[in-house]
């Protein structure tokens, strides 16, 4: 997957997607579509852009320009209630904004 520093993201003229993508109880990391393309977010030492709170996340991305925004998490309920394993994804995704 390319990847993108989040200090490049105010400079580009319109994110498609951005995901805010739930890795553990409070850690969070960004992925975005720019032009149809699939970016990982990394921070300014090149090292995955992790956070401990949307907010904060949010805070960071006060200058970029989005056109859709979500939280997104994988849910491990079917693992925890002995459910078979899917063919298709059970993530939760929840619509967000800047403001």
């Amino acid at each position: 997957m390319l990847k993108i520093s989040i200090n490049r993201l105010a400079d580009i003229d319109l994110i498609q997607d951005l995901e805010i993508l739930s890795i553990d109880c409070a850690l969070y990391t960004v992925r975005v579509v720019i032009q149809s393309q699939q970016y990982r977010v990394v921070d300014k030492n090149d090292k995955p852009y992790v956070k401990s709170s949307v907010e904060l996340i949010k805070k960071d991305l006060q200058d970029c320009q989005i056109a859709n925004m979500a939280l997104v998490h994988q849910s491990a309920f079917d693992e925890m209630v002995g459910q078979p394993d899917r063919e298709s994804s059970n993530a939760i995704r929840v619509p967000l904004s800047l403001q």
